[in-house]
């Protein structure tokens, strides 16, 4: 079965759009007439897959709830607990806002808290405590945001 080419979904041979995504399956090839779109490679394959960009514990700050923080391309991934796990996740299309805050004193040592605020019913804010360098962070999870929104096809809509 071939693949569609936005989203990677096997479709039916006779079909004209994804049924997953919408995307046009028949496309006019030089001749005028309609080709089907071609199965994906496998190298096109691995960079859809998810994979980690930044992991970070807390600098001085929460090492008593054992916090680890993991960014991936797909989503941001917090998880605390010494006995029990307790695993929280942002999708980064879901990310509305990032907040970067340093008192005086995190400054002097090169940390800071990144929060995030998000359309996440679950978890609409989220502050990553204890960051080292707070400000590369804040844009590697920035840029990671817009790369998840491109490719989902998601248009950022300011509120009025």
């Amino acid at each position: 079965m071939p693949y569609c080419p936005e989203c990677g979904a096997q479709f039916d041979a006779g079909s004209k759009f994804c049924s997953r995504c919408g995307a046009q399956l028949e496309r006019i090839n030089a001749s005028g007439r309609p080709s089907q779109a071609q199965p994906r490679s496998a190298t096109e394959e691995a960079r859809r897959l998810e994979h980690v960009l930044w992991e970070g514990k807390p600098y001085l700050k929460e090492w008593t709830t054992n916090t680890r923080y993991t960014l991936t391309t797909k989503r941001l991934i917090i998880q605390a607990g010494v006995l029990g796990r307790r695993e929280e996740q942002i999708d980064l299309a879901r990310v509305k806002d990032i907040r970067l805050t340093q008192g005086l004193s995190d400054r002097m040592i090169g940390i800071g808290q990144i929060e995030i605020i998000s359309t996440d019913p679950s978890t609409p804010s989220f502050q990553l405590m204890g960051i080292r360098d707070p400000r590369k962070v804040r844009d590697l999870i920035w840029t990671a945001v817009e790369q998840r929104r491109r490719s989902m096809g998601v248009r950022p809509r300011e509120l009025l």
